[in-house]
Parts: structure tokens; sequence; C-alpha cells
């Protein structure tokens, strides 16, 4: 009879298997991110010659691409003569672009090797980049992670508060606002007790925290996890789950800080360590 650790342990492989799959297939993965940029209010030129305001690196590049202007928190984008834009395969001389925080966002292409997306975080308005044949993509050796532990897959309890508790979040570029937590779950680690905020994202519990791993074997901003929610007010929390946030992988992420309410006094060794471009 096979023993029900082995098919936890299958399960858990396979899903660092569809982590790495994403990460190398995906044309807008985070390894494909090769720039962010503030956009200032007015007028902002955009292409490869260092006199415009946001200068983008990269073979086959135009000297100018477009011209992004931005009033009052809505950005239009007008393309450089002779540049190779296009939404959803429609070439494009001018549009108004919806942003990351619209229901249908717009990925503007230039030629079919680098896609920009308006993202906003806060006050700030940027433009993110990817490009497809970004070296961190081909360069990619695959994820590490701590052998499969099913003691670090625990039971914990959701405790909902009356009214949702608001958090101030912080990201690494220093953009702040309001997040709401619904309650947070109970857990227990070499008997020691635990806590952490949690955020419902659709049917999940999502948690953003740190541990005495951070900055040793695993990444030093930390770590997050999802987990199911149940009507019982039991969580699974299974830290054989756990993953690193994008900007682990590069420069031009937004990352969100763990608020000091989900930094854990344990070593959680399970899951994701720490991303080596190298290994």
């Amino acid at each position: 009879m096979k023993n029900p650790n082995d098919s936890y342990r299958e399960s858990i492989l396979a899903w660092q298997k569809e982590r790495e799959r994403n990460l190398i297939e995906n044309d807008r993965s985070w390894l494909c991110l090769s720039g962010l940029f503030h956009l200032k209010e007015g007028r902002n030129t955009f292409g490869s010659d260092p006199t415009n305001d946001l200068v983008l690196s990269g073979a086959g590049i135009p000297l100018r691409v477009a011209t992004f202007n931005l009033t009052n928190g809505k950005v239009t984008v007008k393309a450089a003569t002779g540049a190779p834009i296009s939404v959803e395969g429609r070439p494009i001389t001018s549009m108004t672009m919806r942003s990351d925080q619209d229901e249908h966002p717009d990925y503007l292409n230039l030629g079919n090797q680098i896609t920009m997306l308006i993202i906003k975080r806060g006050p700030f308005t940027l433009i993110r980049v990817w490009d497809k044949n970004h070296p961190n993509r081909s360069s990619f050796k695959g994820l590490r992670f701590y052998p499969v532990n099913p003691d670090y897959c625990i039971h914990g309890s959701f405790i909902p508060y009356d009214q949702p508790k608001i958090i101030k979040i912080t990201d690494i570029i220093g953009s702040t606002y309001d997040v709401s937590h619904p309650g947070h779950v109970s857990f227990q680690v070499d008997g020691k007790e635990q806590r952490m905020e949690a955020v419902a994202e659709e049917e999940k519990l999502f948690f953003n925290f740190r541990d005495i791993t951070n900055g040793d074997t695993t990444y030093p901003g930390g770590r997050m996890l999802l987990a199911d929610k149940s009507e019982t007010g039991e969580v699974l929390m299974d830290f054989n789950l756990a993953y690193n946030p994008p900007c682990s992988y590069t420069d031009y992420a937004t990352c969100p800080i763990p608020p000091e309410e989900n930094r854990l006094t344990v070593r959680i060794e399970a899951g994701e360590m720490i991303y080596k471009p190298s290994t």
C-alpha cells in the first residue's frame, strides 16, 4: 500500500515544477521584467536614445518609441513615427491606456519582443516593461526548495474580526496604502504559538510573512503563502507551499513589505528557498 506521505510529497513536487514552468514559459513572467519607470505629470518621452525622459536599453529598441502623457491619473500614449506599437495585435498611433487597476488593462507591445503596462502603486503611476528575451530568462537554472516536510503542514484557527482590521502596507518603491484584513490565523510551530494577519483573496487567505530563516536560507524580504478558506474556521497552513515574492527574481517588481504583525519568531524550514540565478 502506498504511503500517504508519498502522495503528499508528489503533490508538492508537482507544485514546485509548475512554478518553474510558469517562470520559464510565460513571456510576462518576473524573469522577463526589464524595466520599471515612474511617469511624471505631463509629457514623458520613451526610447533607447539617452535624451528621452525614460530610457530603455536593449537590442533593437528604437531611439524614440512613444510619448506617454500623464494627466490627472490618466495616461495617453502616442507612438513615435515608425515605431511598431500594437495592442492585442492592432497597430496603434495613439490611445488612452487602461492600467493594471482596471478590469481589462492594455498591454502595449513593441514589435514581438517588448510588452509595456501602466501600473498604479499608491500615489505613483509607472510603466512596467517585459522583454521576452531577457537574459534572466535564458539563464534560469531552476528554483531551490527545502526538502518536503509534512510536519510543516500545520492546522491553524481563523479568528475573524467584527470589523476588518486595516493595516498600512508599504511596498519597496515607497508607496503606502491601506489593506483590509478580515481576521488572523493562530497556529503552533514547535510548540510555540504564532499568528498572522490574513488578506482575503477570492476563495483563499493570503499571508505575507517573515521568519527567522530570512536572509539566511530564504529571501531576506520574506515569503508568501496561500491557504484555503474554511467554513469551520480551521485553516491548513502548508508552509511547503511558501513561495518567494516577485522581488526575489527581479529589481523591477513592487512587492509589499510584510507587516510587523506577520513576523514569526520561529524558523520555517519549508517551501521555497532564496533564489540564486547562477545555480
